[in-house]
């Protein structure tokens, strides 16, 4: 969850016109600002960050329990400044109101004064992010040495050498003079040499951690199952996956650039990624690094790169519900019913029931917002993890009554046109439904056949599954993993026949 943090009311003990600006709030800092903030759930643990607009990390990383209503108590310590942070309050489902205190040194040298209190009320609601000065550079400039003295041309050295006698060479116990003078001057330049390396002061170690977020910036999810929450599960490796509601989940990464001077490291400790809304068609999948900094003679500390990737949601129309059970179940039920109780004439029961010879889930025309079907896939079903036009549900059906009651092929073709026309007057009947009124005809004539001879005649999803072969599919609609109602708008087989 990411928003923008209010910190309002700030009060402290840290000493008279203790604040920015000698506000005189005694916190030391000022009493009424605004900062980024993102808070990460997992299971019953909550994890606060506040990042300040120059992208850094603000008194955090805070981690603490939560329970089932929200509240919370997270804490971070700082060891090197001797620093305690606590933050407590309740978490709401886009907001959250709590009290932030502070303990430390303001006062003194160092550590030295005695610790005190700063409090602040936070308030948070869920939205988008302040924009953040770039980073510091993942590879900043190496510090430069102090110079070191040395001898140059035409600079006296410590003790002035004697020069050789003039007039040709010089005596024994001259040269031996001009020598001796010689080296103990450049023993001299030696040691103020090891002198100044010895005190030159240590490099002062600095460490840097950046953060990339990579994967796609733009996802296609069906608008019947866009989620309300987004699911964010991470992997190794720096990895972490976004379920998406079609059981294709996206994968995404984060490459972590780290530098440091002065002998230091860091050592990655956890990543914790997220997924939310930032608008109706955008949403922002975040990683929070976090590792450990560490410096010769220095106390660990954590440091923490929160890294962003924009990602544009684009909705696709969703099929009418699935109906393959339903369908089913309908279609044996109608066995059943006429092997009681067969019509004296299949004929007069063709004409007087043709037109309701049909399973709809839904009216025509119905559509929804957020489940099956969307709206540019009005009156269609899901059989078999398929889209189809409900017309193919309907024309095969009425060609298996026709089949069962010994119909023959030119009578069934003849009703076949009369029920269209009934139920939508104008229409013109393609191709598509002839194939499926011959293939009901052959399904069941066949199931009659068994019935006479004693045997299982039960329609099933093999008997389906053949005849829906070369049937045009909607491929504009994504099929529906949502069952249909369980009383259908219109069943043929609870039709009163």
């Amino acid at each position: 969850m990411r928003g923008i943090a209010h910190w309002s009311a700030g009060h402290g003990d840290c000493g008279e016109n203790q604040g920015v600006g000698y506000a005189g709030n005694g916190t030391g800092y000022i009493a009424d600002f605004r900062i980024n903030a993102l808070f990460v759930i997992e299971a019953q643990s909550a994890t606060f960050h506040f990042i300040g607009y120059n992208g850094k990390e603000f008194f955090g990383p805070l981690t603490g329990p939560i329970d089932g209503d929200g509240n919370f108590l997270a804490k971070n310590r700082n060891d090197k400044y001797d620093e305690d942070y606590e933050f407590k309050g309740k978490l709401g489902g886009d907001s959250m109101v709590g009290t932030f205190t502070r303990r430390a040194h303001y006062l003194g040298e160092g550590n030295s004064g005695p610790r005190c209190t700063a409090t602040w009320t936070v308030t948070f609601k869920e939205g988008p992010w302040a924009p953040t000065k770039p980073s510091a550079s993942p590879h900043p400039a190496t510090m430069s040495k102090p110079p070191v003295a040395i001898a140059r041309p035409g600079t006296p050295l410590p003790e002035a050498a004697p020069k050789p006698p003039e007039g040709g060479t010089s005596s024994p116990g001259g040269l031996g003079l001009w020598i001796a003078a010689g080296v103990a001057a450049a023993i001299a330049a030696l040691i103020a040499i090891v002198r100044q390396t010895k005190n030159r002061p240590k490099p002062e170690c600095r460490c840097v951690m950046t953060a990339k977020v990579t994967g796609p910036t733009q996802i296609h999810v069906p608008q019947c199952a866009k989620p309300k929450k987004w699911i964010m599960k991470a992997e190794e490796s720096q990895r972490a996956t976004l379920e998406v509601g079609d059981e294709t989940p996206r994968h995404y990464s984060v490459e972590v650039n780290t530098s440091c001077t002065g002998g230091g490291k860091i050592e990655l400790r956890q990543i914790f990624w997220s997924a939310d809304y930032k608008d109706d068609h955008h949403l922002a999948v975040t990683a929070v690094v976090e590792g450990v900094r560490r410096c010769p003679g220095e106390p660990d500390d954590i440091l923490s790169a929160v890294q962003s990737l924009e990602v544009a949601i684009a909705l696709m129309p969703c099929c009418g519900p699935d109906i393959t059970e339903g369908y089913i179940a309908a279609i044996n039920r109608i066995y059943h019913k006429l092997a009681k109780d067969l019509p004296l004439s299949s004929t007069v029961f063709m004409a007087r029931w043709g037109s309701r010879m049909i399973y709809r889930p839904y009216g025509h025309g119905v559509f929804f917002e957020d489940k099956c079907p969307s709206e540019r896939c009005n009156d269609t079903v899901t059989m078999l993890g398929k889209c189809y036009d409900c017309f193919v549900g309907d024309n095969l059906l009425f060609g298996i009554v026709a089949g069962f009651l010994k119909i023959s092929l030119l009578t069934l073709e003849a009703g076949g046109w009369l029920a269209k026309v009934v139920k939508q007057p104008g229409l013109v009947v393609h191709a598509t439904s002839e194939e499926l009124w011959r293939k009901g005809l052959e399904i069941g004539t066949q199931a009659r056949e068994r019935l006479e001879k004693h045997q299982a005649y039960d329609f099933d999803r093999t008997i389906l599954a053949k005849a829906l072969q070369g049937v045009p599919e909607r491929e504009t609609c994504r099929p529906c993993k949502a069952k249909g109602p369980e009383s259908a708008f219109i069943d043929f087989s609870r039709e009163p026949w």
